[in-house]
């Protein structure tokens, strides 16, 4: 006995594979609109787990993209070489995994949950998420995972501005930006 499957049905789950298919997978940043030498700018960055600084100076984080990158072994210093490349660009160029819920290192996850909390600030300002945003001159990065105090991170943005960045924080320069 044959069975007959009306052409319909295939056509249609084909259709409905490729959509989940899509759901799942991750976007592949298309870096064919990035071009190399549009943009020079620079920012620090510094990530704080439980208090303890993340060294980004490895070299597995080095020179990971020609378009934003850290380099020269410096763990806090980001330069952007393309206009509208975004820090979730970075980071997935670094493979570390970021959410506006979590951060994830070579297979460590921290995650907010009850307990401990993920924090970013740019330029001093507490924001939702970062991933969106495209430094510019100046701009200073804080990721903190943790249950830090306000005293606690005060002091890491302290840290993070005494690190000798030679560059003034952006609301210094237009304090009439806007985040």
């Amino acid at each position: 006995m044959t069975i007959k499957i009306p052409v319909t049905w295939i056509v249609l789950l084909g259709l409905m594979l490729s959509l989940t298919v899509a759901a799942i997978a991750e976007p592949i940043p298309d870096v064919t609109r990035f071009v190399f030498g549009s943009a020079h700018e620079h920012a620090s960055i510094i990530i704080k787990i439980h208090g303890d600084s993340y060294d980004l100076t490895k070299e597995q984080f080095q020179l990971t993209s020609p378009y934003i990158h850290l380099e020269n072994y410096n763990g806090h210093v980001i330069h952007r070489h393309s206009e509208d490349v975004k820090l979730g660009f970075l980071f997935d160029t670094l493979n570390v995994g970021l959410t506006k819920d979590c951060i994830s290192f070579e297979g460590t996850e921290f995650c907010s949950n009850d307990e401990y909390s993920l924090k970013f600030y740019i330029n001093e300002k507490k924001v939702q998420d970062i991933k969106d945003y495209i430094i510019f001159e100046g701009d200073l990065i804080l990721i903190s995972y943790g249950n830090e105090t306000q005293e606690e991170i005060n002091a890491q943005l302290k840290e993070l501005k005494d690190k000798g960045f030679p560059f003034q924080l952006r609301i210094e320069i237009d304090p009439f930006l806007k985040f």
